[in-house]
């Protein structure tokens, strides 16, 4: 199995392993969030052997990269200097995934000796731009329409001031407040 290009595809640093990807935005994996490693030995249809590795995230999404990547060997050892306890010679004697059937993974976080570090989210302070402005008029517009196809007729000016239609952490958000939100559920046969 040969790499698919001369660009790397995954990368390492400080903050945690990059899955590079070619024109858009990075997956960062925090070393902080990873909550395991395991590995095995997969065969290719040209008939060599390689190892694939998983890295799962605590939110339970797993990331994988293999040793024919770019990148790999860099990756590797900043796993072994940021995740205590790992070892890449563990992750390469790995067997195939047949071999390892109730096996523990190759490296589980013990958060007695390295506790989990969640990376705070990202909070946009900014304004709307004016094309946001007119996506947010009409998703109000829609959720109005909405509100009124459910109830069968228009809505008074009290329950217009229900449909909350906003811009918050660099996104656009919808909410529909009571009584009104009482109303439409009551009138969909909720309880």
């Amino acid at each position: 199995m040969q790499p698919e290009s001369t660009q790397p595809a995954i990368a390492a640093d400080h903050v945690g392993i990059h899955f590079l990807r070619r024109g858009r935005d990075d997956i960062v994996v925090d070393w902080g969030e990873i909550e395991s490693v395991d590995a095995a030995r997969c065969d290719s249809t040209d008939g060599t052997s390689f190892l694939e590795v998983y890295v799962d995230h605590v939110s339970g999404v797993d990331f994988r990269f293999h040793n024919v990547e770019l990148g790999y060997e860099q990756v590797m050892a900043s796993m072994e200097q940021h995740l205590i306890g790992f070892s890449r010679a563990k992750a390469e004697a790995a067997g195939t995934w047949e071999q390892k059937l109730d096996t523990p993974p190759v490296w589980k976080r013990d958060e007695a000796v390295q506790p989990f570090q969640l990376r705070p989210p990202k909070i946009d302070t900014r304004e709307p731009t004016a094309e946001e402005l007119v996506q947010i008029q009409a998703a109000h517009r829609a959720s109005v329409c909405t509100c009124q196809k459910i109830l069968g007729r228009r809505l008074t000016a009290d329950e217009i001031a229900c449909v909350e239609t906003g811009f918050e952490n660099g996104r656009i958000t919808g909410n529909i407040a009571a009584p009104l939100s009482q109303l439409l559920v009551e009138r969909q046969g909720g309880e």
